[in-house]
């Protein structure tokens, strides 16, 4: 009985290897000859002659391969192939240094007249894998160097040679204070797919927790995989999604749960946690894909939000749950229509509405938002992108799990009653307000100040007043009186003038007023903000209102960049040349014009933390 060809082949080719190996360990000399040591050659790089302490780097390896052979991919077609690695456990062994993992280059696929028309996944000729490196703030001026090896396996077109580890050394000069740093090898670095592809000229500072796309500091995600493994790293990016819940752009959660779980009177404790469940699941999923989209693709989380389509889209799922709640379906929607989206829905609405507000979430970030995404787009794989951003959006979607079983199970406690009604037209009047929130943005400024304040007016006094309950009871009389109070106090909040009139003044952004601003040797504060981002809303009207702020501020230049419309080629020229993730990201440039990427800030902060960041930059 004859083995298949391909089969043979195989085990023919792995004999060849065992015994080129055995060869290979008669000496250095006969070794060089009969690995692949003798036709790939591994060089090291430095992108700049020297590093300062506490400054993120670059590091490269350059392979050349001689013509005629090729060695397989960093992730070979077939398993038992062995793949092109780079190690570097002896160079993490500094504590001087902090390194990612490996970024290896495209392959390409090539059909050999050993692989029956299968093609493998090579290189050939020229690869190049980089590293992002971060150097430690207490480093002494010295020449340190960090070590690794390459492992490849080199074949022609009909044999292989014995696999190799080949030597590589770096030389990392520590710069001394004041030292000029001068970028070295752009064509190298240039060529390698690090997060942002702008080839930096100068070092830029790392550490903290606001630092910038690029730097090592974003590698958060990352080093947990490398230093306390996949378990650990789980559970700390479920933790982060729950985190996500304290940063202002999901706080329109909380009363759109409410009042969708509110319209649910099902008085089933079982089923109404069965469909938060799935109202959660679809948050998960949109959140998810989004996040997906962002890191794969290098786009703004978030920005769809500030498509009008997409705007409309949320307004009207609002506006269709508020009427219905309000008791208009049975004259204006079809029966077909109605099933689908009344208040009373099923598994099949609360998915289509976990599905609808998974877009509300998609604006927030965060300095852990944006480590996950720098991580998700080096990974290249939408699977894993998708698993990591879904366990991010679980832990972000656990308090509503449990806020939307206690308001449907509340809901369901009296079956029947006047008040009973009360309550779902309270609920009804509150997704209106939502429906409202979200369309302003496409209004003009002059009408979208008074849509929300003059809707609360009339919820107010149809809720205390007109609303056609026919109960008596005090409680029930106090209850309404109280909810027409609260939406008169909140509309008249809402239409006193703003405080962030009187705050800090910024001016367009413009290559001409940076350069001047660096000129002059004076800081510069650039703030990349949108119309569809509330915690831009927040930082305006709380930090950037702070009489302190305004005082502090005064000595920088004060930049803003809108990025509402993310698609032009102006903002995305910007958002690439910044490596900026999402709104707000606020970046802080000292007299020196070198950014400090420690202090850079993405997501609110209070007027305290922006003082103490303002107080850092010379």
């Amino acid at each position: 009985m004859s083995m298949p060809p391909m089969r043979t082949r195989r085990i023919i080719l792995s004999a060849l290897i065992v015994l080129l190996a055995a060869v290979a360990q008669t000496g250095p000399a006969r070794a060089q000859a009969f690995t692949s040591a003798r036709v790939v050659k591994a060089r090291g790089y430095l992108s700049f002659d020297k590093v300062p302490p506490g400054s993120v780097f670059r590091l490269a390896v350059e392979l050349q391969i001689s013509d005629g052979y090729h060695v397989n991919a960093h992730k070979p077609t077939l398993d038992y192939l062995i793949p092109t690695n780079l190690d570097l456990a002896e160079a993490r062994t500094d504590p001087g240094f902090t390194l990612s993992e490996p970024i290896y280059p495209d392959h390409i696929e090539r059909a050999f007249s050993f692989t029956d028309g299968v093609k493998l996944r090579v290189y050939e000729g020229r690869a190049l894998v980089g590293v992002e490196g971060t150097a430690g703030k207490d480093l002494a001026p010295s020449i340190r160097t960090l070590k690794g090896t390459v492992t490849v396996q080199a074949c022609n077109d009909n044999s292989c040679l014995a696999p190799a580890k080949l030597p590589v050394e770096i030389a990392v000069p520590i710069a001394d204070r004041g030292d000029a740093i001068t970028a070295m090898h752009p064509e190298i670095f240039s060529a390698i797919r690090f997060q942002g592809s702008a080839f930096p000229t100068q070092p830029a500072p790392s550490g903290g927790q606001g630092a910038g796309a690029a730097g090592a500091a974003e590698d958060t995600v990352g080093r947990w995989v490398v230093q306390r493994g996949w378990f650990a790293a789980v559970a700390l990016i479920f933790l982060g999604g729950l985190a996500l819940n304290l940063t202002p752009c999901v706080y329109p959660l909380i009363p759109i749960t409410l009042a969708y779980f509110g319209g649910q009177a099902s008085g089933k404790p079982a089923r109404t946690f069965g469909l938060a469940s799935i109202y959660v699941l679809g948050m998960c999923v949109t959140y998810s894909t989004l996040g997906v989209v962002a890191a794969t693709t290098g786009s703004i989380l978030g920005s769809w939000l500030q498509s009008p389509v997409a705007l409309l889209f949320v307004a009207l799922v609002m506006l269709a749950l508020g009427f219905s709640m309000l008791g208009f379906y049975e004259l204006q929607v079809p029966e077909a229509i109605r099933r689908r989206i009344t208040s009373k829905p099923g598994p099949g609405g609360a998915l289509f509405m976990g599905l609808t507000v998974g877009l509300v979430a998609a604006p927030c970030i965060g300095p852990f938002v944006v480590s996950l995404l720098a991580y998700v787009g080096r990974s290249g794989s939408p699977l894993l992108g998708f698993s990591l951003f879904f366990l991010l959006a679980l832990g972000l979607g656990l308090p509503y799990l449990v806020l939307g079983g206690v308001a449907g199970a509340a809901s369901g406690l009296p079956r029947a009653g006047a008040w009973m009604v009360w309550f779902e037209r309270l609920f009804g009047c509150i997704l209106l307000a939502m429906a409202s929130y979200f369309i302003n943005p496409l209004l003009p400024d002059a009408l979208a100040r008074f849509t929300i304040p003059i809707l609360l007016l009339g919820s107010g006094v149809y809720l205390g007043f007109m609303e056609g309950s026919p109960i008596r009871a005090l409680g029930f009389r106090l209850t309404r009186y109280a909810t027409a109070a609260a939406c008169v106090a909140i509309a008249a909040w809402l239409l006193m003038p703003s405080s962030a009139d009187a705050g800090m003044q910024w001016e367009p952004y413009g290559d001409e007023a940076l350069g001047s601003a660096i000129a002059s040797a004076r800081p510069v504060i650039i703030d990349f903000t949108a119309d569809w981002c509330l915690p831009c809303k927040e930082l305006d009207h709380q930090t950037f209102a702070n009489p302190e702020v305004v005082s502090a501020s005064a000595r920088f230049v004060r930049l803003k960049v809108d990025i509402t419309g993310v698609s032009s080629d102006q903002v995305q020229a910007l958002l690439k040349k910044y490596e900026v993730l999402g709104a707000p990201t606020l970046l802080f440039i000292g007299s020196d014009g070198l950014e400090h990427r420690e202090l850079r800030l993405t997501g609110f902060e209070d007027a305290a933390g922006f003082l103490e960041r303002m107080k850092q930059i010379n």
